[in-house]
């Protein structure tokens, strides 16, 4: 499995920078890889990426939610990979984003891909793009996914 780690600092509250993290069909709008997302239900989905032409799908379920703080997911089918995405107040208006993921590269062409950069890449400018449209709202956009904790 390859490890990703990235951190983004964002000027908005840990409440709109969590909530807008939880309407994942909105995320094609924002991170440039992702084409699409549907939710299954409150704790699965369906995802789309493309990334360098290469279309990857996967089935994904929340395995640990705790609201303002993190979310854990793993996927249940497709392409081989799970994360946590984790929210920090750093003060009342800025919140620090930390996303790990780890990814099994689904042939040689992904573990080279891997290898010199191209996911870490995308995922960096994901965050940064969803960073700039955060910061650039008012309010949050899309359809709320109520949080439910699966402690």
């Amino acid at each position: 499995m390859n490890q990703f780690n990235h951190t983004i600092t964002v000027r908005a509250s840990i409440s709109a920078v969590y909530q807008q993290w939880t309407r994942l069909e909105y995320f094609p709008n924002v991170m440039e890889a992702v084409e699409a997302v549907t939710q299954l239900t409150d704790i699965e989905s369906l995802w789309r990426v493309q990334i360098m032409g290469v279309t990857r799908e996967w089935k994904s379920q929340i395995v640990d939610q705790i609201p303002n703080s993190r979310i854990t997911w793993t996927s249940t089918s497709g392409a081989k990979h799970a994360g946590t995405v984790s929210f920090h107040a750093v003060d009342a208006r800025t919140t620090r984003v930390t996303l790990d993921i780890e990814y099994a590269p689904a042939d040689w062409k992904e573990s080279l891909g891997s290898e010199i950069g191209i996911l870490d890449y995308h995922i960096k400018r994901d965050l940064k793009s969803y960073k700039s449209y955060i910061e650039s709202r008012t309010q949050v956009s899309g359809i709320w996914r109520i949080a439910r904790s699966t402690d």
